[in-house]
């Protein structure tokens, strides 16, 4: 509680109205909270911080568990906040994967969304384009590759079976995908061919 209190001091001096607690683990590990079943003690303390301080806002960084798909450790973290605000890798195994951001909570409904972050001019972008709309794009820019180099056409089976000589071959459902909006947005034709067989 006196360091509680020494920090909201700190806090109040300076006229703070957000804090940024980056990161959440070594503040458990720290106190000896075990982040799996007791993450709910030290963020009832945070909020207690805060109203001492006087702090209207507040962000709480922590890494990601359950597949990168939601907060590691303790529900009880992912129950806490408003909202809650996730960036993600496009490939988890590769640091310069894309990255998307999405957010869901008390008033908030930001769908999956890529970022882009322009070096030159530190500028971050948001665009609406989901990890699944990326995959399908890259589907369809698969099938194109390939029925260009193919002027009679080719059947679906036909594409999948090309398209696992690509350097960087799609997924199937990536694949057909990106064959589906194709023909949406008039991009690919459809001719029927010997025994029934889609030709695009």
């Amino acid at each position: 509680v006196d360091v509680r209190s020494r920090w909201a001091a700190t806090l109040r001096a300076t006229d703070t109205r957000f804090v940024i607690l980056d990161c959440l683990r070594p503040f458990l590990d720290a106190l000896g909270l075990n982040e799996h079943t007791e993450a709910g003690r030290f963020l009832v303390a945070f909020d207690e911080l805060l109203d001492e301080a006087g702090v209207d806002e507040a962000i709480v960084v922590h890494h990601m568990g359950h597949s990168n798909e939601r907060a590691r450790g303790d529900s009880r973290i992912g129950d806490w906040a408003d909202a809650n605000w996730k960036i993600v890798r496009e490939n988890d195994e590769d640091d310069a994967s894309p990255r998307y951001f999405s957010a869901f909570g008390r008033d908030v409904d930001v769908h999956e969304g890529r970022l882009s972050f322009d070096k030159h001019t530190r500028n971050l972008r948001f665009a609406g384009t989901s990890r699944g709309d990326a995959k399908t794009e890259a589907g369809l820019m698969a099938v194109i590759e390939i029925l260009i180099d193919t002027p009679d056409g080719l059947s679906i089976n036909g594409i999948e079976t090309a398209a696992a000589d690509l350097a960087d071959p799609p997924k199937r459902a990536a694949l057909r995908g990106g064959l589906k909006r194709g023909i949406d947005a008039g991009l690919l034709a459809v001719e029927k061919g010997e025994r029934g067989a889609k030709i695009h």
